[in-house]
């Protein structure tokens, strides 16, 4: 069996085996997503990665980003559409060993790519476009970097108990254009609700086991990128509101960049990524009510 399989049943057996139907009771803790027309929100996103080759010195990035999102409708079927693109980029970058290796951006060409996405209650992203398709790019965080709306965190669950979700297909359009594909399946585990500073909130950890695929281009040449990712991270999202408040996510990516069948660059790629809610205007409709 794949280690990352066996991985991923570890995990299970850690944080509890996942239960077909969420227990709807009074001290359940509960997730989903909510928007409105005229919300908008502005996340502060700030991380960093490495990575690491048998070719090259291991490469250090960190970096900070404004993300915004903005609501636009909601149709008949409770799908949000809404808007996200970075506005502000800061990244240092360097290598391991190399004097003066130290490189900072101010700026990216990412830097408002306007991506338009549809969503659902549970975090599902059922169809998304980019206002500039005129050249290939990647995030300033990278092809790996974990995705802010996590899929599936959804439901009502007793404190500690876990659940299973699962993907064949999904794109991650926020990490790069084209975007990269994915298949995986991940463990949530409902942690506690409380209020916090007077903020109701809701916690859960999520442990994944991913395989990413994406064409990337190199210099002078295109490559296929493949990799298996393993994700762990926690989710705490405002019940009255339901949107995230912090979602923290580290990702182990296991890659393989093939050039032809016979050329290929191995490594690893680690990231660790904070999103923290700086600022939210809700509109007028958007009457948040927690849960019972």
């Amino acid at each position: 069996m794949h280690r990352g399989w066996i991985g991923l049943w570890f995990v299970m057996l850690v944080f509890g085996w996942a239960q077909e139907e969420p227990p709807r009771v009074q001290d359940s803790i509960c997730f989903r997503y909510q928007l409105r027309p005229g919300d908008s929100l502005v996340y502060y996103v700030v991380g960093s990665d490495s990575v690491l080759t048998y070719e090259t010195p291991p490469l250090q990035q960190r970096w900070f980003l404004r993300l915004i999102v903005v609501c636009d409708s909601v149709d008949q079927q409770g799908y949000f559409h809404f808007r996200q693109w970075i506005d502000s980029v800061y990244k240092q970058r360097w290598y391991e060993g190399r004097a003066r290796s130290l490189v900072i951006d101010t700026s990216s060409p990412w830097e408002q790519v306007v991506i338009h996405f549809e969503m659902n209650d549970q975090g599902w992203i059922t169809a998304y476009r980019y206002n500039d398709t005129s050249r290939r790019m990647t995030s300033p965080g990278g092809m790996f970097l974990p995705r802010l709306w996590r899929a599936g965190a959804y439901g009502c669950w007793r404190s500690y108990r876990s659940w299973t979700t699962e993907r064949l297909i999904e794109y991650l359009p926020e990490n790069a254009y084209p975007p990269p594909a994915r298949k995986y399946r991940t463990v949530f585990t409902a942690r506690y609700r409380k209020d916090s500073l007077s903020i109701p909130i809701a916690k859960c950890t999520f442990a994944s086991v991913v395989k990413q695929q994406a064409a990337v281009p190199t210099k002078g040449r295109s490559a296929i990128l493949e990799a298996t990712i393993h994700e762990y991270g926690f989710l705490i999202q405002d019940t009255q509101w339901f949107v995230p408040r912090h979602l923290y996510a580290t990702a182990q990516a296991d890659f393989t960049l093939w050039f032809s069948k016979k050329d290929k660059l191995q490594g690893t790629h680690f990231t660790r990524v904070n999103y923290y809610l700086h600022f939210a205007r809700f509109a007028p409709s958007h009457k948040g009510q927690r849960f019972k």
